[in-house]
């Protein structure tokens, strides 16, 4: 499933086909799906609530199409790996030195709440947030300060642990989305502007490499990893969608690209923004 910036739908995506649903909003950008819940959440940008399938988040924050990436705007959406919760980041304002936040909703008896539980972990623009080994453990990215690893207590309290800056290295330009192989234990990070695909050891928090893809379609957005853990689905800003096989970083190599999906059969458009992955398993087909 990936929503399109441009429009205010969101595509149920396969690697084939499906079809557009709206989102009752104007700028879709991140999507998350909870196969335990059977419900996929939305936020938007612009001036109706920002996220659907909860309460709106706050009316007082304006705001915008996504692709300006403005601060104290909706970044990303998620639920922890156990399904008990879903999270949402928000950009917080560098030049007033306001930091950003993290929205959680926990799940109480199968419904997600209204009532969100407020973080703010010292970070600014925060973008990505991606669960590792267990809920108590992310991985959270931002072009205003690389990446950071944060704790998650039990009361929903995220704290940094660790923070990886990338500044003046030729190979990133701006680190908007991650995504981790609980296989082979591997973190990736997508830059926006660039290409290569950058990856981190998710224990020792040290880059370890990275992945080349095809140098005509600019920068990357969203990605997944499939279930099994061999393939990696990265959203491309030329709007496509690249398959890379996993199976080599088992004997230290890097990522092979063995297909690139064009998303041009769903129309003329790019600014595609976010992306999850689901199987006909989650919605009880064979």
């Amino acid at each position: 499933m990936a929503p399109n910036g441009g429009t205010s739908v969101a595509d149920a995506v396969s690697l084939y086909s499906q079809r557009c649903e709206p989102t009752l909003g104007e700028f879709p950008s991140s999507v998350a799906y909870s196969p335990r819940l059977k419900i996929a959440c939305v936020i938007n940008g612009g001036t109706k609530p920002p996220t659907n399938h909860t309460r709106p988040i706050d009316p007082s924050r304006q705001q915008y199409d996504p692709s300006r990436r403005s601060p104290n705007t909706i970044s990303d959406i998620v639920f922890n790996p156990s399904q008990s919760a879903l999270f949402v980041t928000i950009k917080g304002t560098p030049s007033t030195n306001t930091p950003g936040t993290i929205y959680i909703y926990p799940v109480e008896n199968g419904t997600i709440s209204t009532t969100p539980i407020i973080s703010r972990p010292e970070l600014f623009l925060n973008f990505s947030l991606t669960f590792l080994d267990s809920d108590s453990r992310t991985f959270i990215t931002g072009p205003a300060f690389g990446a950071a690893f944060l704790s998650i207590s039990p009361s929903y309290e995220a704290t940094v642990t660790k923070k990886l800056t990338f500044a003046g290295q030729g190979t990133i330009g701006a680190i908007y989305w991650s995504v981790f192989s609980p296989r082979f234990k591997t973190i990736f990070l997508l830059d926006a502007m660039l290409s290569p695909i950058t990856t981190v050891d998710a224990h020792t928090g040290t880059a370890t490499g990275t992945t080349p893809q095809r140098l005509d379609q600019n920068g990357s957005f969203d990605s997944a990893a499939s279930l099994e853990g061999q393939y990696l689905y990265v959203l491309k800003h030329s709007a496509r969608v690249n398959v890379l096989d996993l199976d080599p970083l088992g004997v230290g190599e890097s990522p092979v690209e063995v297909q690139s999906l064009d998303l041009s059969m769903f129309g003329a458009r790019v600014g595609w923004q976010g992306m999850a992955l689901y199987t006909s398993k989650d919605f009880g087909e064979d």
